[in-house]
Formats: structure tokens, C-alpha cells, sequence
């Protein structure tokens, strides 16, 4: 299975990844701005390693990449050359969500990257023991895809989750389904682990324009 740009940009936005146990301890939404900003925002593998498709804010040059296999964990990391604004699905005036990043790999073999079911966490270092949790559950079911969730030292905790779900302009989760016309919004949720509790570290509000 390859994650294709093309799927995340048609609505389902990559919801076909199976959810990935409840998180221990209290799981706390943070507003944006009350938490520390933390890195690990959601990148695309492209067929080429080197070319990825990350969400959110631009990539900045010589910010750390990790390639996380979902079935193994850490393959490989990169660090960030150049970015731009996509041309995929731009929503006329509106500030760029979606940028192509050009990468250098720094370890990991780029063949074993290409063909594996990868997925590029950008702004953050992961090692050997980062865990990927299989059968994750979200806080809220119904609404919220798991992209990823990483145990990142083996303490049998999830440390970075990664989440996904249909919302408005201004973040809010929303039926699968609804809304409609010529526009898509996607959230992409980022939560992390401080004092045992999983608080939303930030939030991408994507919009997509067909």
C-alpha cells in the first residue's frame, strides 16, 4: 500500500489508514497558542523520498525529517533543503496550507523508503526506539482518523498521536460527509505527551479547493 499526494487531496484525506489502545492518563484539548508549540507536523512520501508533501506551515531548510514505516517504526531521516507552495488544490487567495519540500536523506536506504507504507514526521528526531502503536484509539471515535501514534522511548505510552478529522474554517470537527460545494477542510491535530497527559500540541486547518 503507498500513500499517494492525490488521496490527500480527495476528501478522505488518508482516512483509509486503519485507526491505530486508549491513551493512559487524561486526555486534555489544549486552545491553540495556551501549549508550546511542538514539531512533528504530517508530511506525504511521494515516489521519491527526496520530494515530500508536508501540511501546515512551510517547511523551513535544514528542519529534521524521520520516515516512520507504520508497520516497522523509524527507516530513515532527511533534513529539509527548500520548500514552496503546492500547486495541488490551491484555494485562490487564501494563505498556503500544503507545500512541496525537497529533502536530503541523512540515514536510512532510500529504496526501503519509497516502497514502504511511509509517512514523513517533519521538526522532529526519532531513533531505533520509537514504537508505532497499532490499534490506537482516538479521544473522540466517530470523528477523529489516527494517522500515527508513536511510543518514542518504549515506555508503553503514546508520546505523539496523530489525528485527523473532517471540520470548518475555524477547526471544528465536523459529520463525515457534510459541508459540500467546491471546498474540503481537513484538521490535522498534533498531540504529545507532558506530565503522563496527551494535550494538543497544534492544530493544521487545511483547506483544499477542487
Amino acid at each position: 500500500m503507498r500513500i499517494a499526494p492525490v488521496a490527500l487531496a480527495l476528501g478522505a484525506l488518508l482516512v483509509a489508514w486503519p485507526a491505530l489502545s486508549a491513551p493512559r492518563g487524561k486526555v486534555v484539548r489544549v486552545e491553540r497558542g495556551r501549549a508550546r508549540d511542538t514539531a512533528a507536523r504530517y508530511c506525504v512520501v511521494n515516489d521519491q523520498p527526496e520530494n515530500i508533501l508536508c501540511l501546515g506551515t512551510p517547511p523551513d531548510a535544514g528542519e529534521p525529517i524521520t520516515f516512520v514505516d507504520v508497520r516497522v517504526g523509524v527507516i530513515g531521516t532527511a533534513r529539509v533543503t527548500s520548500s514552496q507552495s503546492s500547486k495541488l488544490y490551491p484555494c485562490a487567495g487564501r494563505t498556503p496550507t500544503i507545500f512541496d519540500a525537497n529533502v536530503t536523506l541523512t540515514s536510512g536506504d532510500r529504496d526501503v523508503i519509497a516502497r514502504g507504507v511511509t509517512v514523513a514526521l517533519r521538526g522532529v528526531k526519532l531513533d531505533e526506539r520509537a514504537k508505532v502503536i497499532e490499534d490506537y484509539q482516538p479521544p473522540s471515535p466517530s470523528e477523529q482518523n489516527v494517522l500515527l501514534a508513536i511510543d518514542t522511548n518504549r515506555s508503553g505510552d503514546a508520546d505523539i498521536v496523530l489525528l485527523q478529522y473532517t471540520c470548518d474554517a475555524q477547526g471544528n470537527a465536523m459529520p463525515l460527509g457534510s459541508g459540500g460545494g467546491n471546498v474540503n477542510t481537513q484538521c490535522y491535530d498534533t498531540y504529545v505527551n507532558r506530565g503522563d497527559k496527551l494535550v494538543r500540541a497544534h492544530q493544521d486547518i487545511i483547506e483544499i479547493c477542487y
